[in-house]
């Protein structure tokens, strides 16, 4: 266990075991309808129930986990209309910001930090965990949701986007081909380049041929 706490040693307690918690969610350690009892972490990492049980209600918050009182913590299951509405969310809310703010992205400077995230993204196909590649990849539309200046809507999003990377992670990654685990670049950079071109029509296109391409992949799999 000591090797497992000092892949995450820099980090605080609670994010800690946040980390490790969430890592065997992903990897199946814990599956779902699982029940995790925090009085068996405290006694496996030897701390305090004060971060375990912070780490677990932060992992509730972004969906992962519900609280049963005086029981645990269930594992919750992924299922397809909750997939399909998050989707839905998305897809709604990142067409209508990009057309209702359109007029906040065409500088030189979002086309130079898009362009970056994109570039990096593309740099990390190997080495990348799945979640991590995840995470690189949906930088490019938590950046375009920021440019909007809308804190609400870009939290929203962001926790969108959270659910759906763990749910790529779980049950996903392992079942697509390696031309489809590497979606989203191609569109990324049509939609940067409609933007230098001011073109909004097209931008749409693009990013909506960007989502639907992946609800096309992730409820294909599941």
């Amino acid at each position: 266990m000591a090797e497992t706490k000092n892949k995450y040693g820099g980090d605080p307690l609670k994010n800690q075991y946040h980390k490790i918690i969430l890592d065997r969610i992903i990897h199946c350690t814990y599956k779902s309808n699982d029940i995790i009892n925090i009085q068996s972490l405290v006694s496996e990492f030897n701390v305090s129930k004060t971060p375990i049980r912070e780490a677990l209600l932060e992992l509730c918050d972004e969906g992962l986990l519900k609280s049963i009182p005086k029981f645990g913590y269930e594992v919750t299951p992924f299922e397809e209309d909750q997939i399909r509405q998050v989707l839905n969310f998305r897809y709604l809310i990142e067409t209508s910001a990009m057309d209702a703010y359109w007029e906040m992205l065409s500088n030189k400077e979002t086309i130079e930090e898009l362009t970056a995230i994109v570039d990096i993204s593309e740099s990390l196909r190997e080495e990348a965990s799945p979640l991590e590649r995840w995470e690189h990849t949906a930088q490019f539309h938590i950046k375009l949701a920021s440019l909007y200046k809308n804190e609400y809507l870009s939290a929203q999003l962001k926790k969108a986007i959270r659910f759906l990377g763990i749910d790529y992670a779980r049950s996903i990654w392992i079942s697509l081909n390696p031309i489809d685990k590497y979606f989203g670049e191609e569109c990324h950079r049509v939609i940067i380049k409609e933007i230098e071109n001011n073109n909004k029509k097209n931008a749409l296109l693009a990013l909506k041929k960007d989502m639907e391409n992946y609800r096309k992949i992730c409820l294909n799999k599941r």
